[in-house]
């Protein structure tokens, strides 16, 4: 039993970080002018939130199912799922929503302006965020299905 207490201390802590690390990118994002008429929101959280959700779901059904043939062992990863992907499923809201403008883009409360794009980092994983390398050497993580947007925004900037 005691291992239950355990892991239902570390799955809150691994939450109450998460957490705290939600807040204190929307408030990047906000003090970047993310959430203003200056910029557009492009949000692709739809499908990893269902996921999140989903398998959220099977971390309670995981803890129900170790409760009740009362191995503790089960019932303790199915708390640590539950909060691991209940916090993956917030963290989305950042992640997977896109701001940008037509001179730049804002990631995780940085401004990246098209024109300062050196390369593209793709990952062979589907689904993998796209590392936006900048001539200064910083690495922003976008969601896959912004690459296009970006792409076709430093086309238009070149012309």
């Amino acid at each position: 039993m005691w291992i239950v207490a355990f892991i239902t201390v570390v799955a809150v802590l691994i939450f109450a970080s998460r957490m705290k690390e939600l807040k204190d990118a929307r408030e990047a994002i906000a003090a970047a002018g993310g959430i203003s008429s200056k910029y557009q929101c492009m949000d692709f959280s739809k499908g990893p939130k269902i996921t999140y959700i989903v398998l959220s779901i099977l971390g309670i059904i995981s803890g129900i199912y170790g409760y009740t043939i009362q191995d503790y062992t089960t019932v303790a990863l199915g708390v640590l799922i539950f909060f691991l992907f209940l916090a993956e499923f917030f963290m989305a809201n950042i992640q997977y929503k896109f701001y940008y403008s037509s001179t730049a883009f804002i990631n995780r409360g940085k401004v990246v302006r098209y024109k300062s794009i050196k390369d593209f980092e793709k990952k062979k994983m589907p689904m993998a965020f796209v590392a936006v390398i900048t001539y200064s050497g910083d690495k922003h993580l976008v969601p896959p299905k912004a690459l296009n947007f970006i792409k076709e925004q430093m086309q238009k900037k070149e012309k």
